[in-house]
């Protein structure tokens, strides 16, 4: 039977040795050796083979007598810290040397995250999209490839799609996708590179239960990919879930799981609400778009002659970490008209009103000399109608 696929994360090895000196300060003075420091030794002998010890013993004495350098081959670190300590042993004198102490407590106080780590390829290609000359072809490029990570395409059957589609592409699928972009938009070989590193590469035979929300794999039987994200309550689902069996030979491709947690899964909401603004207000002399300006104006804008909406669609858990998140950019809205909270946020909260007190409401009136509305999606609609229904008047 095949396996069932999980969240993978690739662990940089400054990671690794962090964990390494993590799990030894907190077993030290055990008198049991930690799950967890058998599980962190089974990873790194998996991944160096040649030099990492198969008994944990043997593992934590040769730290004592080899420098890393010698144990892992390997110091291209961009920390500077890093690589000094892989001249040395990890501990000296049967304590950790003083470099590894500076490191774990440097490392600690700036680590990132691996599944930031793992979204920072996307910020990489909207960087890649802003910083080529035609604009206009680079600003389709970006939304087509940021919708397909989460709706395989904008339509289905010839109709718009906004429920989200199971987003494991066969090895053909993503191939097909390329050749669409080329053919539409002519993408360069290192457009399709960057594109390609969204996506982590996985080979059968591979089972996956999806998530009957997000369309994610679930990550266990009742933990979705991004439960901060996909609220719905997994242990008490009583609908049957859909699998996906990847046959032996068969390749596919999934999005990191970085780009899932901070971009598909919010994505999906964000994709949701444009669609519904598109088939409700787009005509010959009104356009709804995604993205505009490659995501500097918010994440939708609609353009009714000279007037152009701006609207910001933000899913978070909490209206306090967002009223802080606001606040500490506040420059990035002063251009937005409405930021849209979806509904399934504000179920049993008083999410609007805490955010609206909270946000610095003074600052940007100051600038802009109007009031950033936040509202729910009948809200946002009833909104758009009435700017739409006065331009009509005037003109």
């Amino acid at each position: 039977m095949p396996a069932i696929d999980t969240l993978k994360i690739d662990k940089s090895l400054e990671d690794l040795i962090y964990q390494v000196i993590d799990n030894y300060m907190d077993f030290m003075d055990k008198k049991e050796v930690p799950v967890a420091v058998y599980s962190l030794h089974r990873e790194l002998v998996l991944n160096y083979k040649e030099t990492v010890p198969l008994n944990l013993i043997d593992f934590f004495y040769i730290l004592k007598k080899k420098r890393l350098k010698d144990i892992f081959h390997t110091s291209d670190s961009q920390n500077p810290l890093f690589n000094d300590l892989f001249d040395t042993t990890l501990f000296t004198d049967g304590c950790l040397s003083e470099l590894a102490t500076d490191f774990y407590m440097d490392y600690k106080q700036s680590k990132i995250d691996p599944l930031q780590r793992q979204q920072y390829q996307m910020k990489d290609f909207l960087d890649h999209c802003r910083s080529q000359i035609d604009r206009e072809k680079y600003q389709n490029v970006y939304t087509a490839v940021r919708v397909k990570l989460y709706n395989k395409g904008f339509f289905q059957n010839g109709n718009f799609q906004y429920e989200p589609a199971l987003n494991i592409l066969l090895e053909n699928e993503l191939e097909l996708h390329f050749i669409e972009l080329a053919d539409l938009y002519g993408i360069s070989l290192s457009d399709e590179e960057i594109i390609r590193g969204l996506y982590r590469k996985i080979n059968g035979p591979l089972k996956f239960e999806i998530c009957n929300y997000c369309k994610m794999p679930m990550k266990s039987k009742n933990v979705c990919y991004n439960n901060h994200v996909c609220f719905h309550d997994h242990t008490k689902n009583r609908q049957e879930r859909e699998t996906f069996l990847l046959k032996q030979g068969e390749v596919a491709y999934i999005p990191l799981d970085g780009i899932a947690y901070f971009n598909v899964l919010p994505g999906i909401e964000e994709f949701r609400i444009y669609t519904i603004l598109k088939k409700l207000f787009e005509n010959e002399s009104i356009s709804v778009n995604l993205f505009p300006n490659l995501e500097r104006d918010g994440d939708i804008e609609i353009l009714a002659g000279k007037k152009r909406i701006l609207i910001d669609v933000k899913d978070y858990r909490e209206p306090e970490r967002l009223a802080r998140h606001i606040n500490e950019r506040i420059g990035n809205y002063f251009n937005l008209e409405y930021v849209h909270i979806p509904k399934y946020r504000m179920k049993g909260s008083d999410y609007l009103r805490v955010l609206r007190d909270q946000v610095n409401k003074d600052t940007f009136f100051k600038v802009t000399g109007k009031t950033l509305k936040f509202v729910n999606q009948k809200q946002l609609i009833a909104e758009i109608e009435d700017v739409l229904g006065r331009l009509k008047n005037e003109a």
